[in-house]
């Protein structure tokens, strides 16, 4: 697709917008927020905190 059909195409969309689009701002759908990952840092630092123990989570043979 070259860039001119591209921009005419966002332009109609404007306009008009799909329909999915409509029925999404509608009912009030919004995308889920990305997901973010512990990093190596934070998760030796709550396990240093908690002292390897998850409220919650029942150890293994205990």
């Amino acid at each position: 697709m070259s860039f001119d059909r591209l921009a005419a195409l966002e332009a109609e969309w404007r306009k008009r917008p799909p329909a999915h689009w409509l029925i999404a701002k509608f009912l009030g759908y919004e995308e889920p927020a990305p997901v973010e990952y512990m990093t190596p840092e934070a998760a030796q630092a709550m396990f240093e905190a908690t002292g390897g123990r998850i409220d919650g989570i029942k150890s293994i043979g205990g």
